[in-house]
């Protein structure tokens, strides 16, 4: 019973991936390991392009089978050994070990990336989702002046760092990937002051709304 709880504690009760509280955990012994062994850690964070579209039009139950198709599409595009979580919502994390270079972690990016836009039947109805990924790797470029130029060694700072990376991706447009650069969080910290700026990132999402709206609607009609 008390390992059940704690294996519940640590999971995602829809997925069955771990949390955000374990993949932390994780993260935090593969940093250990990365700085004995002279090694680097990477870190993807996807999210979901117009998965609020999902939600929206085709029901909360829709979008549940989004989240478990999603999470074994990642098991699957994702080396051996790579932990894949759920962190929250339509967020997933990838950690990655032994990685020496961002061309390496983009390599596994591009399989992720690759494995989401699978067309795929949601309730009779074609869909194509797409994700926007975060890239960062442990390491000095991930240093700042907030931290006296030391390097970003923890597993909340390198999350953080490919949430950035992610934001920077989706607002290019969707399907992409783009790596942590520190000028990144100068830039989104002056569109935070400046909230009409957030509103580009969403023009792919509403453009995915549009379209699941019109397969509803014509989905209605041939059931009436």
């Amino acid at each position: 019973m008390e390992s059940e709880i704690r294996h519940r504690s640590l999971h995602d009760g829809l997925t069955g991936l771990p949390n955000r509280t374990a993949l932390l955990d994780h993260l935090g012994r593969a940093l250990r390991r990365a700085r004995h062994d002279d090694r680097r850690v990477g870190v993807l964070f996807i999210d979901l392009d117009g998965f609020k579209a999902v939600n929206d039009t085709l029901g909360h139950q829709a979008g549940d089978e989004v989240l478990r198709a999603t999470a074994d599409r990642l098991g699957h595009a994702v080396r051996p050994g790579d932990v894949v979580g759920r962190l929250a919502g339509d967020e997933f994390a990838v950690l990655c070990e032994n990685v020496d270079s961002i061309a390496d972690l983009a390599t596994i990016a591009d399989r992720v990336l690759a494995a989401l836009e699978v067309p795929s039947q949601l309730r009779e109805a074609p869909i194509v989702l797409t994700g926007s990924v975060g890239l960062a790797l442990s390491g000095p470029e991930l240093s700042g002046p907030e931290l006296g130029g030391e390097e970003l060694g923890g597993g909340e700072e390198l999350l953080n760092a490919a949430d950035i990376a992610m934001y920077a991706a989706k607002r290019a447009g969707p399907g992409r990937r783009m790596a942590y650069d520190r000028s990144m969080r100068t830039l989104l910290t002056n569109r935070l002051a400046h909230p009409d700026e957030l509103r580009h990132i969403l023009d792919a999402n509403e453009l995915i709304m549009l379209r699941l709206t019109a397969v509803s609607a014509l989905l209605h009609a041939a059931h009436c």
